[in-house]
Order: C-alpha cells, then sequence, then structure tokens
C-alpha cells in the first residue's frame, strides 16, 4: 500500500487514536511527577503523540525534532509505565481499525516511532541520572568542606576553652589553700587579671544591711586607691555591679559607651569592655567580680562560661575563708569563755574555803598559809618557770595554770646561791602540770559531791512541793534547799489582793524558820500590805525576776522601809526574794532570809531558787485549779451533756481555722482562705487562710475590695460563685505572689438569711481540678459555714449584750446606792473603765443662779495614767474648750478631732493635752436640769457604737 493512503487510513482514525492514548495517560497519571502528575496537560500529550506518529509516517518530522518534543515531555514527568501503557493503546488500536495490508504498511512506522521514544527515555533518564550524581558530589564535596572547617573552628575552641580552663584550675588552686581573706580577695583578683590578660579586676562584697556592694580588692593602683577610700556602689543602683547582684545574673558591655547603667569610673578612663558577674554561696548573692578589658567586644559566650566557673569558685572560697574566720573567732571565745569560767570557778571555791592563801613545806611539815607570801612574781610567765634571787635566797617560781587561767603559783627556794640545772626545771614543770592537774580534779570532785548535795535538795523540795496537800506543805518543800545556801528561814507570800493592773498589793504570808534540824511553821499573816510595789510590778513585768537584799541594815541599799521591818522583826538580815506568776498573772513571792548579810550568793543558787520557785507557782496554780474545778463540777455535769451533743464551734476564732483546714485537707487543696465583710462593707477581710501563706497574709490584715479586681470581690458584689478552672484565663483575678502554684480557683460567697456576709476561696494547684460534685458539696460546706459564722456572731453578740447590761445593772446599781455626787461619779468612770476606751472624766457644771458659769473636773479613770487636770479644777465654763459639746438631751461624737469640721482650735489643744484622737460627750441630766456630762474617748480615729452611747448614757 502506498504512503498516501496509509496516511489516508491514519488521518481517518485519528480520533480513535487520540481518544485510546488519552484513556490510557489518565489511567496512568498517579506514575507521573511536576507537571504530568495532574490530567490538565494530558490531553495535549495525547493530541501530539498521535501527531507526531502520523508526521513520521509521511516523512514531515525528523527523528531529531521528535527527540526533543519526547525529552521535553520526559523531564516536564511523564513516567515510563505511561509511556509504555500509552503505546500499548496505540498498537491495539491500530491493530482494531486497520485490515492486513495497512496494518502492515504501518506497522514499521510504529516500531520506529517506538524505538525512538523508548530510546530518548532511556537517554533522558540516563543524562538526568548523570545530573543528579554531579549535583549530588557537588554538595557532598560542599559539605565535606564545611565540615572541615567546622572542625577547624572547634578545634581552635577547644584549644581556647583548654586554655580559659587551666587558667581557672590555677586561679582555683591559688585560692583554696588561702583561708585569710583579705589575702584570698588581693591574689583572686591579681591572678585573674595576669593568667586572662585584662585590665582591671575588681571585687565588690555587699555589707551587712545588704545595701551596698564594697569593694574589697582591686588591681593595680586604681583599684588601691579605691579600696582605701571605701568605694562602694548601691544594690540595683545604676551601676552594672549593682544591677548584676541585684538580678542575680551576670551582665556584659561590649561595648561602654552604650551601656544605660553603667558607672564611668574616672580611676578607668581605658575601659572598653566590662563583664560583672554575681558571687553566689548557696542561696546568697554575697558579692560581685567586674571585670575589664581594654578591647571592645573582648568577652566571648565561652569567656562569660569561664568567668562564671571562677566566680563560683571564688565565692565557694570565700565563704570557706568567712567560716574559718568564724571557727577562729569562735575558738578565741571559746578559750576566753573557758578561762573566765575557770577563774569564776576557782573563786567561787575558794570563797566557799576557809581562808588560806597556800600551804608551806618546809621538808618536814606542811603547814597552811595565814598570810601572803612578798615574792617577785610580776614577771612570771606562764609557760616556763622563773628563776631570781630575792632577801639572799633563790627562787624558783612557776605558775599552776589550767587551760590558760593561772590558778596558783608553786615555788621552790634555797638559801644562798642555786644554778638549777635543765633537768631540774623540766622536773619542775613536770610537777607543775601534775599539781595543777590534781588542784583541778579536787576542785570539781569538791563541787561535784556539792551540786549532788544541792540536786539531791531540789529533788526532794520538787518533789515535796509536788505532793504537798496544803500550803504549809509547799513552803516546807521548798525550805528543803534552805541551808545548802545558809538561809535559815523562808516564807510564801500568796497574792490575795491585786491593783486594776494585776500588781499584787496585798498578800497572806507562811513563814518557816529553821529550829535545828526541823522547820517551824509560824502563824500565817493574812491580807498583810505588800510595801515593796516596785518588786510587784516586776513580778508581773518579768516572770523570771529574783532579787537579793543583801542587808537590812545597810542605810543605803535602796530597800523599802517595810521589807527592812518586815525582816528585822524576825531577826534576819539578809534575804533573796524570786517572784511566783504563771501565764501573765502576779501569784506572789517565796523568799528565803539570813541572819547574816548575804554576799557572793552564785548564779547557780540563783537558778535553783529561780527553779524552786517555779515549781512552787506551778503548786499554787494547781492547787487553784483544783479548788475551782471542784466548785464548777456541779455546773459542768449539767453543761457536759449540751457540749457532747452540740456539733458547732461558737467562737469565730476557732471556727474560721478549722473549718478552713478541714476543706483543705478533705478534697486535698492547695490553699482555703475565709473572708468576712468589715462594718463599711466595701472590704472582704481574711479572717482565716491556711499553711504559711496564710499566716503571712492575716498578719498583713489582706482584704480585698468587694466589687473589685478579684474573685472574691465579685462573688460578694453578686452574691455568686465564681469559677476559674484555669487562673491564667480567668479577667478578674488577684494574682497573689504568696501563692503562686494556684491554677485552679472557686470564690463561693457565703450567704446567711438572704446576706452576704463574706466568702470563701478555694485554690487547687491543679488545673480543672473541680468537678461538679466538688462544687456542689462546697458551696453546701460555704451555706453550713455562713450559718455556722451567724451563729457564733450571735452567740458572741448575745454575750457581750448579757455581759454589758450586767455591768451595766452593777453600774446603775452603784448610781442608785451612791449617797453623794463624788459616788455617783465614780461609778460612771468605773462603768466606761470596763469598756475599750482609753479615757473617761466626769465634768460637773457649777451654776449661778439659772445658768452654769463654771465646769468642775470630778472623777476620771485612764488606761495609762495619762496627765489630765487634777481633781476638782475648776474652769470658767466660758473659756473651756469643750462647751459647745455639753447639751442637754444629746449625745455629741467626734470620730476625728483633725477632720471634724466641729472642732476649733482650743477644742483640739484641749484634747490634744489628753492625747485623744476622737471622744464622745454624753450629758448628765435630771429631767431639764443640767448637772454635767461624761466625756469619753480613745486614742485612736474612731467611731462610737450607738450601743455603748446608749449604755452611757442610761
Amino acid at each position: 500500500m502506498a504512503a498516501a493512503d496509509v496516511w489516508n487510513v491514519l488521518e481517518r482514525v485519528k480520533p480513535t487514536l487520540q481518544a485510546r492514548v488519552e484513556e490510557a495517560l489518565r489511567r496512568n497519571v498517579f506514575h507521573n511527577t511536576g507537571r504530568m502528575a495532574s490530567v490538565r496537560p494530558l490531553p495535549e500529550v495525547a493530541r501530539y503523540l498521535v501527531e507526531m506518529f502520523l508526521q513520521r509516517v509521511a516523512g514531515t518530522l525528523s527523528e531529531e525534532e521528535c527527540s526533543r518534543h519526547v525529552g521535553e515531555w520526559v523531564r516536564l514527568g511523564l513516567s515510563p509505565h505511561s509511556v509504555v501503557e500509552a503505546f500499548g493503546a496505540l498498537s491495539q488500536t491500530l491493530l482494531e481499525a486497520l485490515d492486513g495490508d495497512a496494518l502492515k504498511a504501518v506497522l514499521p512506522y510504529l516500531e520506529r516511532y517506538r524505538s525512538r521514544w523508548f530510546l530518548t527515555l532511556v537517554d533522558v533518564r540516563t543524562q538526568d541520572a548523570i545530573a543528579e550524581f554531579e549535583r549530588t558530589y557537588r554538595g557532598l564535596e560542599s559539605a565535606l568542606a564545611e565540615q572541615i572547617q567546622r572542625e577547624q573552628r572547634t578545634l581552635a575552641e577547644l584549644q581556647h576553652r583548654q586554655v580559659q580552663l587551666q587558667a581557672a584550675a590555677s586561679i582555683a588552686r591559688a585560692t583554696t589553700a588561702i583561708l585569710d581573706l583579705p589575702t584570698l580577695l588581693q591574689t583572686s583578683v591579681d591572678v585573674l587579671r595576669q593568667e586572662f590578660g585584662l585590665y582591671y579586676v575588681g571585687l565588690f562584697l555587699v555589707d551587712e544591711a545588704g545595701r551596698y556592694a564594697v569593694l574589697k580588692a582591686g588591681t593595680g593602683e586604681a583599684g588601691r586607691r579605691m579600696v582605701e577610700e571605701g568605694y562602694r556602689l548601691e544594690v540595683g543602683g545604676h551601676s552594672m555591679i549593682g544591677w548584676c547582684i541585684a538580678n542575680r545574673q551576670p551582665r556584659i558591655a561590649l561595648d561602654v559607651g552604650e551601656d544605660a547603667v553603667r558607672f564611668e569610673n574616672p580611676l578607668l578612663p581605658d575601659t572598653r569592655s566590662e563583664l560583672a558577674i554575681p558571687l553566689i554561696a548557696g542561696e546568697s548573692v554575697i558579692g560581685a567580680l567586674t571585670i575589664q578589658s581594654d578591647r571592645e567586644a573582648a568577652f566571648s559566650p565561652e569567656d562569660i562560661a569561664t568567668f562564671e566557673i571562677v566566680a563560683s569558685q571564688l565565692a565557694i572560697a570565700i565563704q570557706n575563708a568567712r567560716l574559718f574566720e568564724q571557727f577562729r573567732e569562735t575558738l578565741r571565745q571559746m578559750e576566753a569563755v573557758q578561762s573566765r569560767y575557770i577563774r569564776q570557778e576557782w573563786e567561787t571555791y575558794l570563797s566557799r574555803r576557809p581562808q588560806s592563801v597556800g600551804y608551806l613545806y618546809d621538808l618536814e611539815t606542811v603547814s597552811p598559809l595565814v598570810r601572803p607570801l612578798a615574792l617577785p612574781v610580776t614577771d612570771a610567765l606562764p609557760d616556763r618557770p622563773l628563776v631570781t634571787e630575792y632577801d639572799g635566797r633563790s627562787l624558783l617560781l612557776t605558775p599552776l595554770v589550767v587551760g590558760r587561767e593561772p590558778i596558783g603559783l608553786l615555788g621552790l627556794e634555797e638559801a644562798g646561791t642555786r644554778v638549777w640545772t635543765e633537768d631540774e626545771l623540766a622536773l619542775v614543770a613536770e610537777v607543775q602540770a601534775q599539781l595543777a592537774l590534781a588542784l583541778e580534779n579536787r576542785r570539781l570532785f569538791d563541787q561535784t559531791r556539792q551540786a549532788l548535795a544541792e540536786t539531791e535538795a531540789l529533788y526532794r523540795a520538787a518533789r515535796a512541793i509536788s505532793e504537798a496537800t496544803s500550803i504549809e506543805g509547799i513552803v516546807r518543800g521548798a525550805a528543803e534547799i534552805a541551808p545548802l545556801m545558809g538561809f535559815t528561814a523562808c516564807s510564801l507570800t500568796i497574792a490575795t489582793l491585786t491593783d486594776p493592773d494585776g500588781v499584787p498589793t496585798h498578800g497572806d504570808i507562811y513563814p518557816l524558820v529553821s529550829a535545828g534540824e526541823e522547820w517551824l511553821a509560824l502563824p500565817p499573816m493574812q491580807a498583810f500590805p505588800i510595801t515593796d510595789r516596785q518588786a510587784a510590778r516586776r513580778v508581773l513585768d518579768e516572770p523570771d525576776v529574783v532579787l537579793v537584799y543583801a542587808d537590812v541594815e545597810d542605810p543605803g541599799a535602796g530597800i523599802p522601809e517595810g521589807v527592812r521591818e518586815t525582816t528585822r522583826s524576825m531577826g534576819m538580815r539578809g534575804l533573796v526574794t524570786a517572784g511566783l506568776s504563771l501565764f501573765g498573772r502576779a501569784l506572789g513571792f517565796l523568799s528565803f532570809i539570813s541572819p547574816n548579810p548575804i554576799t557572793g550568793i552564785s548564779e547557780e543558787h540563783i537558778r535553783r531558787i529561780r527553779t524552786v520557785a517555779d515549781q512552787v507557782a506551778v503548786a499554787l496554780e494547781n492547787r487553784r485549779l483544783l479548788e475551782e474545778t471542784a466548785r464548777r463540777a456541779a455546773r459542768l455535769a449539767a453543761a457536759a451533756e449540751v457540749s457532747a451533743a452540740a456539733s458547732s464551734i461558737l467562737s469565730l476564732e476557732e471556727l474560721l481555722p478549722q473549718t478552713a483546714e478541714l476543706i483543705r485537707q478533705r478534697f486535698d487543696l492547695y490553699y482555703v482562705g475565709i473572708f468576712l465583710l468589715d462594718e463599711t462593707g466595701r472590704w472582704a477581710v481574711l479572717r482565716a487562710g491556711t499553711g504559711e501563706a496564710g499566716r503571712q497574709m492575716l498578719e498583713m490584715g489582706h482584704k480585698l475590695e468587694v466589687g473589685g479586681r478579684s474573685m472574691i470581690g465579685w462573688c460578694v458584689a453578686n452574691a455568686k460563685p465564681r469559677i476559674a478552672l484555669d487562673v491564667g484565663a480567668e479577667a478578674i483575678r488577684f494574682d497573689n505572689p504568696l501563692l503562686p502554684n494556684t491554677r485552679s480557683e472557686m470564690a463561693l460567697p457565703l450567704i446567711s438569711r438572704g446576706r452576704v456576709i463574706g466568702a470563701m476561696t478555694i485554690q487547687s494547684d491543679r488545673p480543672a481540678a473541680f468537678t461538679e460534685e466538688d462544687i456542689t458539696a462546697l458551696q453546701t460546706m460555704a451555706d453550713q459555714l455562713a450559718t455556722a459564722i451567724e451563729n457564733a456572731r450571735l452567740f458572741a453578740e448575745t454575750s457581750q449584750t448579757l455581759t454589758e447590761t450586767r455591768e451595766l445593772f452593777e453600774a446603775s446599781r452603784a448610781i442608785g446606792a451612791a449617797t453623794s455626787v463624788s459616788q455617783v461619779a465614780q461609778a460612771l468612770v468605773q462603768y466606761a473603765a470596763r469598756t475599750d476606751l482609753n479615757l473617761a472624766r466626769v465634768l460637773l457644771l457649777e451654776p449661778s443662779g439659772d445658768q452654769p458659769t463654771h465646769v468642775v473636773m470630778a472623777e476620771h479613770w485612764s488606761a495609762d495614767g495619762r496627765p489630765v487636770h487634777p481633781y476638782g479644777t475648776r474652769l470658767p465654763l466660758a473659756d473651756f474648750g469643750l462647751r459647745s459639746f455639753i447639751q442637754p438631751g444629746e449625745v455629741f461624737t467626734v470620730d476625728d478631732i483633725y477632720a471634724d469640721p466641729r472642732m476649733d482650735a482650743q477644742a483640739r489643744t484641749l484634747l490634744e493635752v489628753v492625747r485623744l484622737r476622737s471622744f464622745a460627750m454624753v450629758p448628765i441630766a435630771i429631767g431639764d436640769r443640767m448637772l454635767g456630762a461624761l466625756l469619753v474617748g480613745r486614742d485612736t480615729p474612731s467611731a462610737y457604737p450607738e450601743r455603748l452611747l446608749r449604755n452611757l448614757w442610761t
């Protein structure tokens, strides 16, 4: 068949060929890549593939042109699999569409066309593989070069780091062996500057107040001058040293001209780079290092890390030096204390022995020295014997030393002149040491025996006091220790009356006197006046007071006359009195009395007397409690049944903390706090909080504004709970620095009888910690707590009302029984004294005709004995600064004398004299007749409750 006929046949089936090829390409599109991975270009590829085949049959398309087109499609992502499938579809379509002659004529063209396609495909793939290999090779070559460069840089850095670490080790070796702090500091900065080639190094230490960093060592002349001048920088101030200490982290200035907080030092003009590193020991910043260079950008991160290591080592060395110095100082103090102790013990020991200053041995007998020998001992050394000539005799003197304290002297003498050999001197030194040790052992033995006897007496006294069933038994128990201390009488004074401040004024005295081996009890003296008011006050103010009256016959001893007379009446001259007090309440006195003046009573005896006095105080208190318990037994028996059935606590001070801690424990919470509204209703005040954070907030008076930016303030203002399962997302939560781990929080209002009285904050350290059951249970507990709080308040108010009613009744009864104006006024001020006021004064109006013309100062009371007008002072009413506030039928109150516009200068001055900041003027009248007024006041700005004013007026 001719070529023209073949062409015509192919033109007729071309649409079918294109459709079948495109279908094959579409089926295999997922084998393609790049642009060919989409079906969009496939119709064009199918058309070109068929067109090129027809052009090859017609001879109008060269092989080169065919290869070029095939190569473009392959590079665009046409896969070999798609090509094979496309040619398969082309061959199958030709086989179906052509008859035998036409097919036989077309097959050679098809075979050559397909061969060209596959050869071009292989060639393109080969070229692509070679190009990819070249790219990979060049990439590997570049990466290898970069790796070599990195390794070279790393090696250089390691070498530089090794040099730095060697320098740091050298500094560590130079400083760790130095324990003298000034030497350590100066050596450290000098070695640091030398090893690292620096311009200047300075070392600062923080002063005791923590306010300033003081330069303790510096290199060069500049460092020496600054240390001499006491150079210092404020911590947190405008300097790099102050900043790094305050912030506990290094600060670097690679160009000092650009650092905003650097202190410009005129003594270091060439500084270009500076590094400030804190010295941290444990949790404390003890100082800082300033490291300066005369080159810009002189410090790399590796340099900074090395300097930080040096700073850490130096901080440890400084702490060690400080600890060593403290140890040395402690050792010196211990040695001084030991010497003082030995000296005092020997003085005490010798004071109790017969008056003998030593002993003399004349090679035949030993006799005591009754008077001191005149010896030249002023040059005697504590560590070696002294050889001297004195009065024609040869003397060898050596001190007897215990510890470092000389206690005596050992002397050898021989008539004429003698040369003492080294062996003799060594023998004397050995004898001296043995003799000093023997004397010290003897003293210790004697004192131990004495202490044992006193301890046994103290034990007998304690047992007798604890087993005593009567006051006399208690006194006899206390008297067990008297003989060992040289006392022959003992008395116990039990306070029976006190003044308003609790100072004893009268007491029952139970005396005992020694009668040989027995103690004779004298008749008790009932309600005896306590004349030593100063001692009585000290018993109240100083629980451990012990007073020594050495000799009542000494006119210059400052002993109260009443004490002198009482002691003389017993035939005694000296006494020691110990105060008896317990729980801030004065109980009386325990006295030990001697017929002789008391001289040199030891601290040990004072302590024993104090110990017995404390045991007597406990015994008296136990006796009082036992008697009080017996009186209350019947009443408590009835109350016990009620208490056993009660399920609530009626004291807010117990209720709130116990409830908060119970909720925290039962619900495994981080923190629980309870707030109550103040009287103004403006603030929610914390009344109970768990843990250390709660304790600190209670001490600070922590409070939150109602309606303010806090969950507590919001829930109180809105009477609704507020829950934050993620506190970071809560918009109005108060971020408390004392509770940094809070993650979830609930604020629950405390509502009682429809009124919000406070709120409870429930906090957890876990996010989303509260379930619906938790919220329901906690809200229920909050409601119960609110009811309990109101019950406690009602109970407290009822108790207060009952107390006020009783006091008001007593005052009214006293007024009704009064037979004079003075007694009425006294009853008024006594009632005011039982309130929380600081001053009360009755002002009486003195009339002339129908109008009052003068005011008279009547009875008064003050909490602290402040100066006031004397009783009976009479002032013209016109000149009295508070006259405008004395009005019938009306109580005047001033909450703050400096803020009330009704106060003039005269009235304010009058109140300043008596130190009042607020006051109330309550009229005293009978019908329309005005008799005067009751002036009451406080030292602070204060509002006066209506109930208090009503009671005072009543």
